[in-house]
């Protein structure tokens, strides 16, 4: 079973969010970023992390949340206008999942 990573606080999403604003501005605005989170973050978190990576315009937010499809996915996909995915090693499973998320899509291999 994956491990989930609890709520991060306020410090640990700043942390985050300054980080990608240093990479966004050392790459400039010619480079993708993605931001992918190994499917380890609750749906709060995923949520706070949305927010604070979408000043950047990442390519896209991979594997926030764990990859069974939840209501945590439709929260988070209505809480962001960054592009999710569901990462580049697919089961089946995912690609269903990734095909019924509106908004919602998996990376190219």
């Amino acid at each position: 079973m994956q491990q989930v990573v609890p709520s991060l606080g306020p410090r640990e999403i700043r942390i985050i969010q300054q980080a990608y604003a240093n990479a966004r501005e050392a790459f400039g605005p010619e480079w993708e970023i993605i931001v992918h989170c190994h499917s380890e973050l609750d749906a709060p978190t995923a949520v706070k992390v949305a927010e604070a990576i979408e000043p950047i315009k990442p390519l896209y937010y991979e594997d926030p949340l764990t990859e069974a499809f939840s209501e945590s996915w439709l929260a988070l996909r209505r809480s962001t206008r960054v592009p999710l995915s569901t990462g580049r090693e697919h089961s089946a499973a995912r690609r269903r999942h990734a095909s019924a998320t509106p908004g919602c899509r998996h990376a190219p291999a």
